[in-house]
């Protein structure tokens, strides 16, 4: 018995704490590798001139130049597509050029990773919009509502009631989409926080985690570097979450200024 409650003491007090630190140590040099990876793949065309050391006031019209460029692009597509401007913090829905809704947000987060981004590649990689390779959320992209006549004023009633129910339902907005499988957006609802935490949004942000986590799990245990995104939360009023969300086309366009 002494000997058996001794191995416990061993493997609990020792070996398993020693195998999560080493996995732990594990996962982040490989995450660190990965964000490493990302910068030399993103800035791995840049010019080795002295053309790179511009004042922030041109780095501004870099950005300006490239947003506006990127812009204009997307006025060919045919579909709805979205433009984020993150220095004076506004959110647009367009096309063909024309802006059918616009909305300013006070609230949101980047990954330092852009920071890294030099000028001359920035001006080529965001002078172009962006397509959504990836997109889904807490809520129902395209609902679909089949109504049906009433037979009579019960029935009329009874529609109405039912109607009445579903405006009353709690629903927390949060939406992602993958941009060219190189950026993720995060578009999430700010004020009223009702609904945050009911089983729906639970269960959606549960199953984000345990995929991130299966993934990371896998690829550590092999010691392969996981994918790394660089992300972009907007905090921004359920309604308008919900609207830009519904509105965007499926593999729609979205032009980013950093």
């Amino acid at each position: 018995m002494k000997i058996f409650i001794k191995t416990l003491k061993v493997v609990f007090g020792i070996i398993i704490p020693l195998i999560i630190v080493a996995y732990i140590v594990t996962y982040t040099s490989l995450f660190i590798s990965s964000v490493e990876t990302q910068v030399n793949r993103v800035n791995q065309n840049k010019h080795n001139s002295d053309s790179m050391r511009v004042s922030s006031e041109t780095f501004d019209l870099i950005r300006q130049k490239a947003f506006l460029a990127a812009r204009l692009n997307m006025s060919d597509a045919d579909s709805v597509g979205m433009s984020i401007n993150l220095g004076d913090s506004v959110m647009q829905l367009e096309m063909k050029g024309v802006v059918l809704h616009e909305i300013k947000f006070s609230q949101f987060t980047y990954s330092k990773f852009f920071h890294s981004i030099h000028p001359d590649i920035y001006a080529k990689i965001f002078s172009h919009p962006f397509k959504v390779s990836k997109i889904d959320g807490t809520i129902v992209k395209e609902p679909l509502k089949v109504k049906i006549a009433p037979k009579d004023t019960i029935e009329a009633a009874a529609q109405v009631s039912s109607a009445a129910n579903d405006s009353a339902k709690v629903e927390f907005v949060e939406w992602h989409m993958m941009l060219d499988d190189l950026i993720l957006v995060n578009i999430v609802q700010t004020g009223n926080e009702e609904g945050k935490n009911d089983w729906p949004t639970v269960k959606y942000r549960l199953d984000r985690q345990i995929e991130t986590l299966k993934t990371g799990f896998k690829n550590t245990l092999r010691f392969q570097k996981s994918d790394y995104y660089p992300e972009i939360t907007i905090y921004i009023p359920k309604e308008e979450a919900k609207s830009f969300y519904r509105a965007l086309a499926l593999k729609g366009m979205v032009v980013l200024k950093i």
